[in-house]
């Protein structure tokens, strides 16, 4: 399968229901979103559809013909073809924001991540991808970078584990059917110290990346 074609393969009538030899088989597609119904002839039990949308959702459905005309169509099968290549975001998620949270003692080992959830006609959000790195009290001297992996309808994460007090450097992308999207500027965050209510954010709470998809 491309994202102009598909190919579709099927078994035999079976034997009680050929009702006499098989001659050709035809197939009849259309977008399901509508649009007028296609057909093609084959005589082996294989064909190949083209010319279609790139991810697009089509109804499928054959037919068998003896010498004396044409049998019942199947049941439809629904395939949705592939997304063109390079139909992937040309920019990161938008309006990052990094807070910190205090409604429990373990507050200074979270941070709370939110951006806005990315919706499009031309590629298929499969999750998006966080990143962040410590930058305060490295052991040598080496930043530890660690990725979480979401499904696409997240638009928050919370990042536990981290260290008191400590800065943090937090991105995020999404990723796409195709390949990854950019990863959005960088927001530095600052978990709390212990006994500490206040947010610690250096830099902008609500980052606005001006990048459009």
């Amino acid at each position: 399968m491309s994202p102009s074609s598909i190919a579709v393969a099927w078994d035999e009538v079976t034997d009680n229901q050929r009702n006499g030899i098989i001659v050709l088989y035809e197939l009849q597609y259309h977008q399901v979103a509508g649009s007028p119904t296609s057909s093609v002839n084959a005589t082996d039990r294989l064909a190949f559809l083209t010319g279609l949308a790139a991810q697009t959702l089509y109804s499928i459905a054959i037919r068998a013909f003896t010498e004396d005309g044409g049998g019942p169509k199947s049941n439809a099968l629904l395939v949705t073809t592939l997304s063109e290549p390079g139909l992937v975001p040309t920019g990161p998620p938008l309006n990052l924001n990094v807070i910190g949270t205090t409604v429990t003692s373990v507050s200074s080992t979270e941070l709370n991540v939110t951006w806005n959830e990315v919706t499009s006609s031309t590629y298929e959000v499969m999750g998006y991808e966080v990143k962040y790195t410590q930058l305060d009290n490295i052991q040598e001297d080496r930043a530890q970078t660690n990725r979480i992996i979401l499904p696409p309808s997240s638009s928050s994460v919370l990042l536990d584990g981290l260290r008191k007090y400590t800065r943090y450097n937090i991105s995020v992308r999404v990723l796409t059917s195709e390949r990854e999207g950019p990863f959005s500027s960088a927001v530095e965050a600052q978990t709390d110290e212990d006994g500490k209510s206040e947010i610690a954010l250096l830099g902008s709470l609500s980052e606005i990346i001006t990048k459009s998809w």
